[in-house]
């Protein structure tokens, strides 16, 4: 089994959305970078829309064993279910992020430091 490395982060400027994230291999060579505006949103919703962006290409490229670190401790206790969830937008970000790591083999989600998060991404 060959694991790939996600790194995801979103987040707010000027009034905009962003996010972006790279899948790194078991050798840690870079295999995909993505990145986008995702528009008006909070800097929560983007780091969820990453993480959904990142998911997405994973199993949409068969890449089914991986473990993403983010710097949002809302969106990984959120995914993993130790933190509830109120906001209505956020909750339906929850539900889709849910659904893809239900179709993966394995998942792990982790929190890095946001230093390590941006030097990773290059942002």
């Amino acid at each position: 089994m060959s694991y790939h490395l996600v790194v995801a982060d979103g987040g707010k400027k000027d009034g905009l959305a962003y996010g972006s994230f790279k899948v790194f291999n078991d050798r840690g060579y870079l295999i995909a970078h993505r990145q986008r505006i995702f528009g008006l949103g909070t800097s929560n919703q983007a780091e969820y829309k990453s993480l959904i962006m990142a998911l997405t290409y994973c199993i949409n490229y068969g890449i089914m064993d991986i473990s993403v670190i983010m710097d949002s401790k809302l969106t990984i206790n959120q995914v993993k279910g130790k933190w509830g969830c109120e906001d209505k937008f956020l909750k339906r970000l929850n539900k889709i992020a849910k659904e893809r790591v239900a179709r993966l083999d394995s998942f792990s989600i982790s929190y890095m430091p946001e230093r390590f998060i941006k030097q990773k991404l290059g942002h």
